[in-house]
């Protein structure tokens, strides 16, 4: 059986193959004795490492794909396979870097290795900090179950006062709009210069999911918008309550709706500034800086 990795939201150009004991596999290309001589180039250490996180996430993330039945099954027998290759590969890599603590704590707890933080890149001059009116909410995202984008929408049936937008695509989508009542507007994918436009003048950013980082909430927070997000992962590194954002503890409609209506009952917008400012750590100019450093000094000590 053979998995590829961007259909589990893994990284592209890489895959797996489930084999059963006994059977013998020739290489279609003949190079390097990489795989017991079945692979032909150098391993890609960096995306194997990737599908094993992507393979774990999925196997957590079964049931909200409706997969109970047999599929379920062997997709999860394959998968445990998958996590045993990938710990092992992983002692090839020299050095491990997070994009969050939350990805560090992790690396640390399968991998029982330390990693480097570097907080990903954010362009100041893309997201620029906007400080005139706003209405409405916003929320973005690939529309796939796991973003509990389908939670939003319901939270906004008990607000038909209030208007949401979704700007994404993906699988989800015709369910979604299903659901979806008067007041939900859906975007699909939109270009970039339409997107920061978005973002700058939505009341706030909603977003439901369990993420390792969440980097739209970053770009919205150096636009100058606030963040209703779900107290879990890596919001929990970015989003500050004492500056304008909320946070929601489930990811039920009821607290979802809640949370809306306690920043409706908020005054207008004086945290734009301090929300900017707190997101300049995540600037590109100090992403490359932290990069460098960390590779130079990977090098030197070997």
């Amino acid at each position: 059986m053979s998995l590829t990795s961007h259909k589990t939201y893994g990284p592209k150009g890489i895959g797996a193959l489930y084999v059963r004991r006994g059977v013998k596999l020739e290489p279609v290309l003949r190079g390097a004795g990489q795989e017991s001589g079945r692979r032909a180039g150098t391993e890609n250490v960096a995306s194997i490492v990737a599908l094993g996180e992507a393979c774990r996430l999925a196997a957590l993330r079964l049931r909200d794909h409706g997969m109970r039945s047999w599929k379920a099954l062997v997709l999860k027998r394959a998968l445990r396979n998958l996590r045993a290759w990938d710990l092992a590969n992983s002692a090839q890599v020299d050095h491990f870097i997070a994009n969050s603590r939350n990805v560090a704590e992790r690396v640390r707890r399968i991998y029982g290795r330390d990693a480097d933080v570097v907080l990903p890149p954010v362009d100041p001059d893309v997201f620029a900090l906007y400080t005139g009116a706003r209405s409405g909410y916003l929320t973005i995202s690939r529309l796939v179950p796991y973003k509990r984008i389908d939670r939003i929408i319901e939270a906004f049936r008990d607000l038909p006062a209030l208007t949401l937008t979704v700007v994404g695509d993906g699988p989800d989508a015709q369910r979604l709009r299903s659901l979806a009542g008067p007041n939900v507007r859906f975007m699909g994918h939109l270009p970039q210069t339409e997107l920061v436009h978005l973002l700058q003048r939505s009341s706030a950013l909603i977003c439901a999911a369990n993420e390792d980082l969440g980097l739209t909430v970053i770009e919205a927070q150096t636009c100058g918008t606030p963040v209703i997000a779900l107290r879990a992962g890596g919001y929990l590194e970015t989003v500050d309550e004492a500056k304008g954002s909320i946070f929601f503890d489930v990811d039920e409609p009821g607290a979802i709706s809640e949370a809306v209506l306690l920043h409706e009952q908020r005054t207008t917008d004086p945290w734009a500034e301090r929300l900017r400012e707190d997101m300049a750590p995540y600037f590109r100019d100090r992403f490359r800086a932290r990069i460098r450093a960390i590779i130079q000094g990977s090098v030197e000590h070997g």
